[in-house]
């Protein structure tokens, strides 16, 4: 039988896109467990994944208009010779890249340039962006079965209903880990919760008040836990005026002082008992390492990009107003919340229902533990 010798994964995007796809790598090797499996992403997020989750090369490129360079990347990748490249999102031009990427097979969405693929699927908008992922997935496989090649535990393969995100931590991250615990005044042997509240500060109507944020901080001291507020850049500024407000609360309040990466953030998260965030990357971290999560939504959509089914613990929470979510769509609504900078949908979602909810979920989780 004919074999499959090198894959090419490719995913533009942010560090929650590249999150989304660090199961692929784990799935197919059950299919192809000889191949060679290449991620390609933008230079900037090129960090987050690589051979601890099964990947043998993440190959960075940059994202431009330039026709030059555009033509340089492509070049560079039909070298390789590529069995099979699938582009892992729905827009048009990764599809485009794709056919001049010169794989032998070519996998993709549905969309304006899925006539140059070898076959294409409908992304279904209602359903989780990992599910769509895998069931384009299990399309390749099933036409390179079809087409005699040697797949491995195929059935098991084409069973699969969930592709989660994992990220895995060698000692020298957790050390690491436990050395910016350290810093940051957390005593990584008692019990801490992470709070993240902005994921992005040019996108205000994801955002839970900071002044809720504080609140749930008190509510969890009051009960024995640590508080760590994580941020990005300028966000981690922009969480500087409640610490002086938290500063005498009956246990530590600390902050990310400085910026870290997307691993480093993970390795703390897989060390804590829970995270509270809405629609964002630290999100998907949570999901990747397992932590008990709570995931604001009201102007996202979270059955689509939100937390991964699977097999990591979360909970979602929800106002439940009737034009939400308003993200893929001009309302009469989203223009007043965009005018007074915040969600209403947002601002309904009560500290204590999130507390009550994050102590419910760690309960549950720790009993399946």
């Amino acid at each position: 039988m004919r074999e499959v010798r090198k894959i090419l994964i490719f995913r533009n995007g942010r560090i929650g896109d590249v999150l989304m796809v660090t199961g692929v790598a784990t799935f197919l090797h059950k299919a192809f467990p000889g191949a060679q499996i290449d991620l390609a992403v933008p230079e900037w997020v090129s960090g987050v994944t690589g051979s601890q989750e099964g990947f043998h090369r993440v190959i960075p490129f940059e994202y431009t208009f330039s026709w030059f360079k555009r033509l340089r990347i492509s070049w560079r990748l039909r070298r390789h010779r590529y069995d099979l490249i699938i582009p892992l999102e729905q827009a048009n031009r990764p599809t485009k890249s794709a056919f001049f990427w010169g794989g032998r097979f070519r996998f993709s969405f549905s969309n304006k340039y899925s006539a140059l693929m070898t076959a294409h699927l409908r992304y279904v908008t209602e359903t989780h962006e990992t599910v769509n992922s895998l069931r384009l997935l299990q399309l390749a496989l099933a036409y390179m079965h079809k087409a005699g090649y040697r797949i491995e535990n195929y059935d098991a393969c084409m069973a699969h209903n969930f592709l989660p995100p994992v990220l895995h931590f060698g000692t020298e991250e957790k050390t690491t880990g436990l050395a910016l615990l350290s810093d940051f005044g957390i005593d990584a042997g008692r019990p801490f919760i992470v709070l993240h509240p902005f994921n992005s500060l040019d996108a205000p109507l994801r955002r839970w008040p900071l002044k809720n944020y504080e609140t749930l901080a008190r509510l969890l001291t009051s009960l024995g836990f640590q508080v760590l507020f994580s941020g990005y850049g300028p966000e981690i500024a922009a969480v500087e005026p409640i610490m002086e407000n938290l500063r005498n609360t009956p246990e530590t309040v600390s902050l990310t002082r400085r910026n870290i990466s997307a691993r480093e953030r993970g390795a703390i998260l897989s060390m804590a008992q829970g995270l509270v965030v809405s629609d964002g990357s630290p999100m998907h971290l949570a999901v990747a390492v397992g932590v008990p999560l709570i995931a604001l939504f009201g102007f996202s959509a979270a059955n689509r990009t939100g937390p991964a089914p699977g097999n990591s613990p979360f909970m979602v929470i929800t106002a439940s107003y009737p034009c939400s979510p308003c993200m893929y769509q001009a309302s009469r609504e989203r223009e007043k919340c965009e005018q007074q900078g915040f969600g209403d949908c947002m601002t309904a979602i009560g500290p204590e229902k999130v507390k009550d909810s994050l102590l419910s979920l760690m309960a549950a989780s720790a009993r399946q533990a």
